[in-house]
């Protein structure tokens, strides 16, 4: 691993375990050059499919929610199947926080004295583990504010990447030949932050670090010899808020058979073995557990708010696979699945399912306006009156209810077993 990517792992993962509420910490927030060049004010969008980067930002394929002609489209169109989600400014809900000055994270072993003046960033220790024998801290410095947006019905996004998520991958491979992703690479923006001016740094062994933040600026010293891995920075003036420092969104995974078909459809040989650094993300984690316990599906799912749920019930910021999975069972997660599509769910908060259960109970309203309309007016006791509700209910109406089914998973223990 290079120090590059050392130094985006480590500023991701205690990010993402500092503000998981916040979602997932770009390393590099910025377009990358060739969207840069015919958008350069403009960063990550709702609706943007796309994959993090090995540099850390967001390489963005193609928009979900912008029509299939437009010019942020890629130069090769957008995939086979392509259904524009139009959203309207009352879809999308939007919070200034004029107040958010960023996050200093550092593990529980790393002695580090941090010094702030002009501003209250969060100051967050992060749970480690007697193992991590090398400290680190993680700086996001947010000068003057961020603009948080966020899609109010999440719910469609989810259904499309389930409608659509494996013709995505096959896009990407096929058509913009990037052959070097990974199998649970691709990931659907439903909100992000965003701000004018932006420091962010990683730092290994770190000892004193002071902050001071002025109008609109910040400064970062270190002890001398204790030079962070990795420092960058960026402002921009008179075009307001444009660099996506977080985002949020669906993480997509296909299982390793389905992707080395594809890849070998794409002229390749396989699974190659040169595969970019792929940056950590927690939910690479968490879609690796649907697809080994969900063996009938080849693909899985999973939002930035399950890890914002799950993550205090870990107990290290190197927790493992039976961790992740025994947070979830305590959480009260379910295993769904649809169309061949894992996804968790807590019992009673289904998105994918809301529309159906909406269906559901409009049919058994109209199976009950059936059987009190189509029943004579007039019966005499209440055997008489059962058998007649039976007699009289539209029998093919009540079997395509009754056809609705599916299969749910559920947790026993740290055992994901199947009901049916």
């Amino acid at each position: 691993m290079t120090s590059a990517n050392l130094s985006a792992d480590t500023y991701t993962r205690l990010l993402a375990h500092a503000e998981p509420e916040r979602g997932y910490h770009l390393w590099l927030p910025e377009p990358r050059v060739e969207s840069a060049s015919k958008y350069p004010h403009e960063s990550v969008r709702i609706g943007d499919v796309g994959v993090i980067s090995p540099e850390g930002n967001f390489d963005v394929f193609f928009n979900i929610c912008l029509p299939q002609n437009h010019p942020r489209q890629h130069p090769h169109g957008v995939p086979e199947g392509f259904k524009q989600i139009k959203l309207s400014s009352k879809d999308v809900k939007i919070t200034e926080d004029p107040d958010y000055r960023g996050c200093i994270a550092t593990t529980e072993n790393c002695k580090t004295r941090v010094n702030v003046t002009g501003a209250n960033p969060n100051l967050v220790t992060v749970k480690g583990t007697e193992s991590e024998l090398t400290p680190v801290a993680a700086l996001l410095i947010v000068p003057s504010g961020a603009d948080k947006y966020d899609v109010r019905d999440p719910s469609v996004f989810q259904m499309e990447a389930i409608r659509m998520g494996k013709t995505w991958y096959e896009f990407a491979l096929n058509k913009l030949a990037r052959t070097t992703i990974s199998h649970d690479s691709l990931y659907l923006i439903t909100g992000h932050d965003k701000v004018s001016r932006w420091r962010i740094s990683a730092i290994n062994v770190p000892n004193d670090i002071g902050v001071q933040y002025t109008k609109n600026r910040c400064t970062i010293r270190y002890k001398e010899g204790q030079e962070p891995n990795k420092t960058i920075c960026r402002s921009i003036s008179g075009t307001g808020k444009i660099y996506a420092v977080s985002t949020r969104g669906f993480k997509i995974a296909i299982n390793e058979k389905m992707f080395c078909s594809l890849l070998q459809s794409s002229n390749g040989e396989g699974l190659p073995t040169d595969f970019n650094h792929k940056i950590y993300h927690p939910l690479d984690g968490i879609n690796s557990i649907l697809l080994d316990e969900a063996h009938h599906c080849d693909m899985a799912v999973t939002h930035d708010n399950m890890w914002k749920d799950i993550v205090d019930e870990l107990p290290s910021i190197r927790s493992g696979s039976e961790e992740v999975a025994a947070a979830i069972t305590r959480k009260g997660y379910v295993l769904l699945s649809h169309a061949g599509c894992a996804y968790f769910t807590k019992c009673g908060d289904d998105l994918m399912y809301s529309s159906r259960q909406g269906f559901m109970g409009r049919a058994m309203t109209k199976l009950a306006s059936l059987v009190k309309n189509k029943q004579p007016k007039y019966i005499d006791n209440e055997e008489k009156r059962e058998k007649a509700s039976h007699k009289y209910v539209d029998s093919g109406f009540l079997s395509s209810v009754c056809r609705i089914s599916r299969r749910i998973w559920s947790v026993a223990g740290d055992q994901f077993r199947v009901v049916e």
